[in-house]
């Protein structure tokens, strides 16, 4: 086991996930699905040409009718050692989007390692729904989503873990003592955010991707994605249609660097890469 922060894990954890990326968008070429790359994947992409050099892991977007096709129908075209997760085919797993992981390897994040899920190092692949057009509705929906969010993270965390400041256990204990049932409020949740429709609304927006944003972004500066525009770590993937427009909405100023004591890892886990 080693601490992703090593600077030689931390680059084998790049190569693993590369090669998973890769994998998967041959798959999506096969299967004609719908992707481009997200977050600080995409960053990484604009600013570094592949990997931001203290970033320890790789985001995908997928309309949710790709998202779904994918999830229905890309596992036979994987490498044997890659495995869609979902909450739906992994035991404990707390998340409301998918990982393609390699069952090679483990990896065990920080604050989730009193869980069994199994998960191998991985990428992350985001639905992105509809958002509501009035301000009122996207206010509605937006709190909905953070209630759903909130309810679960307080459920599959631990309530003994110091990690956590004394309050927020007793909150996690008192939480965890109601008899709430994780499973039907993810699968609840997952339906929610299904009722937004992408082909009907003007903005896209994924409540579990983790940006912080509070508003949809216009769909048009994601899609139709394309190729052509980065290059990340030697390779052509697909990126939003309007790549710049969408990292401004996500970073404001997307192209400076943050400063040298910020640049580290923000995942902390423990990494095995051959599972006993």
């Amino acid at each position: 086991m080693a601490i992703p922060k090593d600077p030689d894990t931390l680059q084998h954890m790049k190569e693993v996930e590369l090669k998973i990326l890769i994998a998967v968008d041959e798959v999506c070429k096969k299967l004609n699905i719908d992707y481009a790359l997200d977050g600080g994947t995409l960053l990484g992409a604009a600013r570094h040409s592949g990997f931001i050099p203290w970033d320890d892991d790789i985001d995908l977007l997928m309309p949710r009718e790709d998202y779904e096709r994918f999830i229905a129908t890309a596992q036979e075209y994987l490498p044997k050692e890659y495995k869609i997760r979902t909450f739906l085919n992994t035991p404990e797993y707390p998340y409301l989007f998918i990982k393609v992981d390699d069952t090679r390897t483990l990896l065990v994040e920080e604050n989730l390692r009193h869980l069994n899920s199994g998960v191998g190092i991985f990428i992350d692949i985001f639905p992105i729904d509809g958002f509501p057009e009035t301000k009122f509705k996207q206010k509605l929906y937006y709190l909905k989503c953070r209630f759903y969010l909130n309810i679960l993270s307080t459920l599959f965390y631990d309530k003994t873990d110091n990690l956590w400041p004394k309050p927020y256990r007793m909150y996690i204990a008192l939480m965890q003592a109601l008899p709430l049932n994780r499973f039907k409020i993810q699968k609840k949740f997952d339906a929610y955010m299904k009722k937004q429709k992408l082909n009907s609304s003007t903005l896209g927006f994924s409540p579990t991707a983790g940006t912080g944003k509070k508003i949809g972004v216009n769909k048009n500066i994601l899609f139709p994605t394309r190729r052509g525009k980065y290059l990340f770590e030697k390779n052509d993937f697909k990126v939003p249609n309007q790549s710049e427009e969408y990292l401004i909405w996500s970073y404001e100023n997307y192209t400076e660097l943050p400063k040298e004591e910020e640049r580290y890892p923000h995942h902390d886990a423990f990494v095995s890469f051959q599972k006993e």
